[in-house]
């Protein structure tokens, strides 16, 4: 996620940090293997995955 966020994409400053924000509250709710990932390619788009457990609602 760092990488993604590293990156100069002619933004201003506030480039990515939403996204950083709400990667370390999940990591911080569920753990460190949840969070987001993101695949980018240029001038193709950018894929963000939510990875979080899995949640019973049968109750």
């Amino acid at each position: 996620m760092m990488k993604v966020m590293e990156q100069d994409n002619g933004l201003p400053n506030r480039r990515g940090i939403g996204l950083f924000n709400v990667d370390q509250r999940l990591m911080l709710m569920f753990g460190e293997p949840y969070g987001l990932k993101l695949c980018s390619e240029f001038g193709q788009g950018t894929k963000v995955i939510v990875v979080m457990p899995k949640s019973d609602m049968r109750g």
